[in-house]
């Protein structure tokens, strides 16, 4: 089955044209898919001021004489307007399987008065604005962060920023500068970390915080203590152990004037 919808008019002031344009050429194959509606149906998209000021105005109707969908877009997130669409597309499928032959009650308390016609309503609420809007998005947002991670496994992440994503990569428009800047800053960041990492570890001879004597060209910061030339003499356990050999060997005489001079000269 073809594409048997078409989208017209041209909006003035409506600056979501374009996105609301991508998304509804992407659900409306979807619906015609799931609603299984057979005839042509046009979408016209309609600016009326003094409507948009009205709190309880118009959002959209359908004319089955005609087969048209008509949609009011003044100061209305692209969301809604989509879930009006949706809603009226199930009056077309109604349609199109005759719910609408003869005459028709489509004035004021309809839908109370009416039982025919508030059956056809719920029917387009409960199936259009509710099941196949949503599943339609759902699946949308899954099909998007399934290419996202496929693209850029592990560095962006979907709803970084609020906006419209239709583009499909899991970043919403605009917001792919961002995301690459983000991920290049976190590189950096943890080169910096690795550079960093150890230089404020104690010595593991004498505890001290990078010992000129146990840890050879580590340096020192600038507010860092001297270190104890005493304590940390310069040499390591197993050289204090071949000192204590050489004691019993006979050099106790020197081995006592060193440390007589270490003890004098602190």
């Amino acid at each position: 089955m073809g594409n048997i919808h078409k989208i017209i008019g041209n909006p003035e002031g409506f600056e979501h044209l374009d996105v609301f344009h991508k998304l509804a050429k992407q659900f409306l194959p979807y619906a015609q898919e799931k609603l299984q509606f057979d005839k042509p149906v046009d979408v016209q998209l309609v600016s009326d001021l003094e409507n948009a000021k009205d709190p309880l105005g118009k959002t959209a109707y359908y004319d089955p004489n005609n087969m048209k969908i008509t949609l009011f877009v003044d100061n209305r997130h692209v969301k809604d307007i989509m879930r009006s669409l949706a809603h009226e597309l199930v009056h077309h499928k109604q349609n199109c399987r005759g719910d609408f032959a003869g005459e028709i009650n489509t004035g004021p308390g309809y839908a109370q008065e009416d039982g025919k016609m508030r059956k056809l309503e719920g029917e387009a609420y409960l199936e259009g604005s509710g099941y196949l809007f949503r599943d339609w998005e759902d699946n949308l947002k899954k099909e998007n962060k399934v290419m996202a991670e496929v693209k850029n496994p592990g560095k962006y992440k979907t709803g970084m920023k609020a906006g419209y994503d239709t583009d499909g990569d899991g970043v919403p428009d605009g917001a792919d500068k961002d995301a690459k800047d983000g991920a290049i800053q976190e590189e950096e960041q943890t080169k910096e970390e690795t550079v960093d990492e150890g230089k404020d570890k104690p010595c593991p001879k004498c505890k001290k915080v990078k010992c000129e004597a146990h840890c050879p060209g580590a340096g020192k910061r600038d507010d860092q203590e001297d270190i104890d030339e005493s304590h940390c003499p310069g040499k390591r356990d197993d050289e204090k152990e071949e000192t204590n050999e050489n004691w019993f060997k006979g050099n106790k005489d020197q081995l006592l004037f060193e440390r007589l001079v270490q003890k004098w000269t602190k």
